[in-house]
């Protein structure tokens, strides 16, 4: 990706007056060369087409070059980094003359002063030091005497070889090793720090190799004319002139095109970021073969662009479908080689822009391959302004976990293996591998002459992605290649973006769903009364040192369910304190036909008045001293459970007193408020008897167990904490209203033989922080944590101390219906990203993971989490707008579902479980 060339005649007086000019311009004081541009300006002449002239660096340590000073700067930070390692390699079969192989790479040392360079830090500045000659870093190995010796034995010594360390004070900072496999077959290994060379020095380096080796053989006569410069010259000159002010111009430009917040890109990371990277670097390769080529070099040509810029549209297209960002950027190496000067010389030229774009699903392809097309000519166009100058400058903070401005990177080149034609051997390339990652994403593509194909290569941090999801990404890559083609044919017209296709990810796995939709539906307070049935006797709740038996609970509920006016669906408000009376209201409240509101007695009258205003209740459960205000509800009626329950009357029946359902209303609860005013979530019957039944099948629930309730009731997930206990016959353990601390809940659990709990990961982790203290096992069959984010610290944590036989990591909004989302383990995974997944759906549901576009995001990408299927919630109570805005039509349902937009963003793990990365809003 490089600027037309500009030729300059080689040795005419005009040239030497240039050079001359320029020879002034480089030795006068930093402040006098500024007006020295601006008069030359005046005079018409463009100094970046003026020459580098020869001999400016002749003597002495010369400063580095912005490039390289970037890299030195790496390198001080962590010398161990094979990050900017090149390497390239050739197999070759035939009668190999070994030492014209030494010769011809020797008088490439001798030619090339970068490659006799080291650098040094003098007086706090950093420069590079030429030496007049340094002996050649050669090797060779002849293996081919080892018959035993494995293909695989060989790639690990090469690899061995490429991540190597330079010392880039010691030197020499390039290795070449010669290795012998069997009478006629060779391998040429090349291993380079990048501070001394780029990708167009490898293409310089073969061809000389290739004319030396021949001239070495008597092949052929000629030699070739040295290098009109050497790099420490253009380093100089580079310097000199982006000081003087060409550095502002161009940062002008940046300024205004990178202007605004610097996003981070955000990949779909397989484990959590270290503070410090180790730049471990893993690669997935892929080639396009001749025909395809082909195809997309006729596409760029109809839309007047290049191959590269439809590979780097494509892999916009993939970053943006595997972030869901529409701002993106990656970085682009320039090769800065549009000098003719400058065209024979090994070094490091190469700068590292920026590519900006905008981009939407509803953009057409076509006009995506344009708006590429004027980016990279902007970017060319202000090419040499130091990357570091441009972080400074944007203010950006700099982390050492990841690059500044980009994490992902798009390199095209060219190779000259064609210029490996020498006779009597057969030459191909080998690809090698240093082990590096500068970023966390890159794509290399690759044109050569040998091979009318491309190539390309994905390297990613080790640190942030398994290989599997690289794999993934690189065959969605490919189907990017094909539908940008097919965009391109009359038939298809203006696709869009959005209109691409990629694989449809991997379903998200669903639990077994019991009570799923077509089977006999039974409301959950049915469940519980044959269930009362079943061990009359059996303690249902204890409570301190009160114990409630299933009959006594079943009876009580009854009782005051004859005494409530409810029917259909009738809201029915209830506030009590803490205890096992609550229970008994909100099974009455199910058995007369009503549906519960749960109201916390300690609400601030605000919001208690908020709830009630929008709620409309048409009565009241409550008791003596807990009345409140109900002049917003001069209709409503109030019951005393007291009252009722302490006449002792035996109830008429046991059960349902009205017919139920499955869409009657069974409850309201409200959420927190967190984004304005709080809001009443409304749960139907059906939905919630299929929910319960469904966790407490997984939960694999028994009459042995005892359950520790601990969440307050004016939240969902104690509903199932209350339901799902009792449907299975096993011992509520009510928690008391005072606040416990660790260790209180750690006797409470023992005192009570629990077997179960189920916390907030925060509470669970200062419960586990205080039995490590007190050495205490707490001998648990199952901890349940949910309400926020399971760190893998706190995870941790829960196995190694509390080490219950399994942990359950469960998710979900309100609006989902408790728990439509539930993930177990039973030990702590090998690695983990910053959370713990949140797994597979519970019962007759289904999730999405849905970009902006509601397109289906692929397998391991980044979305919005959407759940649908039977088990949502009605709506928000009495919010008709804000229920259509949150509850949407699903797009892939037949039978006319819904879906609710969680807000969460999540993805899609290979595994087929969920896993939450964060908010998309605020929230």
């Amino acid at each position: 990706m490089n600027a037309p060339d500009t030729k300059f005649p080689i040795g005419t007086a005009e040239q030497r007056q240039k050079e001359e000019l320029v020879r002034r311009f480089v030795h006068l004081p930093p402040d006098k060369r500024r007006h020295f541009l601006i008069r030359l300006s005046e005079q018409g002449i463009d100094f970046s087409l003026l020459p580098v002239p020869a001999g400016l660096a002749e003597t002495g340590d010369v400063p580095l070059s912005y490039a390289q000073q970037r890299l030195w700067f790496l390198f001080r930070l962590d010398p161990s980094s094979t990050a900017y390692h090149m390497t390239s390699g050739l197999r070759v079969r035939g009668e190999l003359n070994t030492q014209a192989v030494r010769a011809a790479f020797a008088r490439i040392q001798a030619r090339h002063t970068a490659l006799r360079t080291t650098f040094h830090e003098i007086d706090g500045q950093a420069v590079q030091r030429v030496h007049d000659s340094q002996a050649l870093p050669y090797r060779e190995f002849d293996f081919s005497g080892d018959q035993h010796l494995q293909d695989a034995e060989i790639r690990h010594l090469a690899e061995v070889e490429a991540r190597t360390p330079f010392d880039l004070e010691r030197g020499p900072l390039w290795r070449i090793t010669l290795v012998r496999l069997a009478d006629s077959a060779y391998e040429i290994w090349l291993s380079l720090h990048h501070i001394i060379a780029d990708g167009w020095s490898l293409n310089c380096l073969m061809h000389e190799f290739s004319r030396f080796y021949q001239a070495e053989q008597d092949i052929l006569s000629h030699d070739i004319p040295a290098p009109a410069i050497t790099y420490a010259d253009y380093a100089i000159w580079q310097r000199a002139w982006l000081e003087a002010g060409e550095a502002d111009r161009q940062l002008a430009f940046w300024r205004s095109h990178l202007a605004g917040e610097q996003p981070l890109l955000r990949l779909p990371e397989d484990y959590p970021r270290p503070v410090t990277p180790s730049n471990r670097g893993g690669r997935v390769s892929f080639s396009c073969d001749q025909q395809l080529t082909a195809r997309l070099k006729e596409l760029a040509r109809q839309h007047g662009t290049t191959l590269p810029n439809v590979l780097l549209s494509a892999f916009f297209i993939v970053l943006y479908r595997y972030s869901g960002q529409h701002d993106l950027r990656i970085g682009i190496p320039l090769a800065n080689r549009d000098r003719s000067e400058v065209e024979a010389v090994i070094g490091f030229f190469v700068n590292t822009v920026v590519v900006r774009l905008s981009i939407q699903g509803q953009l057409p392809v076509h006009e995506l391959l344009q708006v590429v097309r004027a980016a990279m000519i902007d970017a060319q166009a202000h090419p040499d302004l130091p990357f570091e100058q441009l972080v400074d400058a944007l203010g950006v903070e700099r982390d050492l976990d990841r690059n500044p401005l980009f994490q992902a990177m798009y390199n095209h080149q060219q190779r000259a293996y064609d210029a490996l034609n020498i006779p009597g051997l057969e030459i191909s390339p080998v690809d090698r591998d240093a082990g590096g990652a500068q970023v966390d994403l890159s794509l290399d593509t690759e044109e050569s002459g040998m091979d009318a194909g491309l190539k390309g290569v994905f390297t990613y941090a080790v640190d942030l992605f398994d290989a599997a999801t690289i794999e993934q990404l690189c065959g969605h890559y490919q189907q990017v290649l094909h539908g940008l083609i097919e965009s391109g044919e009359e038939k298809f017209g203006k696709k869009r973006i959005e209109q691409l296709a990629l694989d449809r990810p991997h379903r998200v796995a669903g639990y077994p769903a019991a009570g799923a939709a077509g089977s006999i539906f039974e409301p959950v307070h049915a469940l519980f009364t044959r269930r009362a049935q079943m061990q009359p006797e059996h303690p249902a709740i204890v409570y301190g040192e009160e114990e409630t038996s299933y009959r006594e609970l079943d009876a009580m509920s009854s009782r005051l369910a004859q005494r409530l006016p409810l029917k259909d669906g009738m809201l029915a408000g209830i506030m009590l304190e803490r205890s096992p009376k609550m229970i008994v209201a909100m099974l009455a409240v199910l058995k007369a036909g009503g549906a519960f509101l749960p109201l916390d007695p300690e609400d601030p009258p605000e919001r208690r008045a908020a709830i009630l205003h929008t709620a409309g209740i048409g009565l009241l459960i409550t008791a003596h001293g807990l009345y409140c205000d109900l002049t917003v509800l001069p209709d409503a009626g109030i019951v005393d459970i007291d009252q009722v329950l302490h006449r002792n009357q035996p109830a008429e029946t046991s059960g349902s007193i009205n017919a139920i359902h499955p869409q009657q209303l069974a409850y309201v609860i409200y959420t927190s408020g967190s984004t304005g005013q709080p809001k009443g979530v409304a749960v139907e019957h059906g939905a919630l008897s299929m929910h319960c039944q469904a966790i407490t099948k997984h939960y694999a629930l028994t009459a042995d167990d005892r359950f520790l309730h601990f969440a307050p009731f004016q939240v969902d997930a104690a509903v199932e904490q209350w339901v799902s206990p009792l449907l299975s016959g096993a011992t509520l353990v009510l928690k008391s209203a005072e606040l416990w601390d660790g260790d209180r809940l750690i006797d409470e659990i023992a005192a009570n033989a629990v077997t179960r709990i189920d916390l907030p990961p925060g509470y669970t982790a200062i419960i586990a922080e205080c039995a490590e203290k007190r050495q205490h096992g707490l001998q648990l069959r199952a901890c349940t944590v949910g309400g926020e984010a399971l760190s893998r610290e706190v995870l941790a944590s829960i196995l190694k101390v509390m080490r219950p036989e399994a942990v359950f990591n469960a998710y979900g909004p309100t609006e989902a219906v408790i728990t439509p989302l539930l993930w177990k383990t039973t030990h702590m995974p090998d690695r983990l990203s910053h959370y713990a997944p949140i797994g597979q759906v519970v019962g007759d549901r289904s999730a999405y993971i849905l970009d902006g576009d509601l397109n289906e995001a692929p397998a391991g990408a980044s979305g919005e989490l959407y759940l649908g299927g039977a088990l949502l919630a009605r709506g928000y109570y009495g919010q008709a707008r804000l229920t259509a805005e949150r509850f949407i039509p699903d797009p892939y349902s037949r039978a006319g579902g819904r879906l609710y937009r969680t807000g969460d963003l999540c993805r899609l793990r290979t595994d087929g479980q969920l896993e939450f990365l964060g908010r998309i809003d605020d929230q």
